[in-house]
């Protein structure tokens, strides 16, 4: 939580912390290594935005982060992969996240898959 609240605070400029995506990714990604959800989110929002936090890790990590944010039930994750793979032409995929979020909601049977 505290990597988390650091890197929130680094990202907004809050409390003494001065506006700074790239530091504000690197606490995030401290935060997101040890399995915070809402940090890797954030994490893959910012990598897509174009901060870097000194990973070098761009449009790639940025998909990685949220497909591992989304895993873990984040609805923010989700949204950012719907419009990338909406925005890629990746239509397939977007069908399996749908899928994947109503079999997790209980509204599709394990057996129906997206194809």
């Amino acid at each position: 939580e505290v990597l988390f609240a650091l890197g929130m605070n680094h990202l907004h400029g809050t409390l003494s912390a001065a506006k700074d995506a790239d530091l504000a990714a690197e606490w995030l990604g401290g935060a997101a290594e040890m399995g915070h959800p809402a940090a890797q989110a954030q994490l893959g929002l910012l990598l897509l935005s174009g901060a870097d936090g000194g990973g070098g890790e761009g449009a790639s990590g940025a998909e990685l982060w949220l497909r591992r944010a989304h895993e873990q039930g984040s609805f923010d994750a989700a949204t950012a992969l719907a419009g990338r793979y909406l925005r890629g032409g990746r239509v397939g995929e977007l069908g399996g996240l749908v899928v994947g979020r109503l079999r997790r909601a209980g509204h599709v049977s394990s057996k129906w898959s997206w194809r």
